[in-house]
């Protein structure tokens, strides 16, 4: 799939990540599996989703942002 996918628990550990998404943002797959999501977020962009806001939807989607590996 050409579109990036990063799928994470509720506090926010990367769980999965295709390789489109990991090359977007300028890493290999195993380097950003267990890490925290917060990984992908611009410091002046932060925003976060809370666990009580995810397990009323069931699931949480959002566009942003975000940072690359490099800066």
């Amino acid at each position: 799939m050409p579109i990036g996918v990063t799928i994470t628990d509720l506090d926010g550990k990367i769980l999965y990540v295709n390789p489109a998404e990991a090359e977007i943002h300028g890493y290999q797959v195993d380097e950003l599996l267990n890490r925290d999501v917060q990984v992908f977020v611009p410091a002046d962009h932060e925003h976060s989703v809370t666990v009580k806001q995810i397990t009323r939807t069931k699931r949480s989607r959002r566009e942003s942002v975000n940072i690359r590996k490099d800066g």
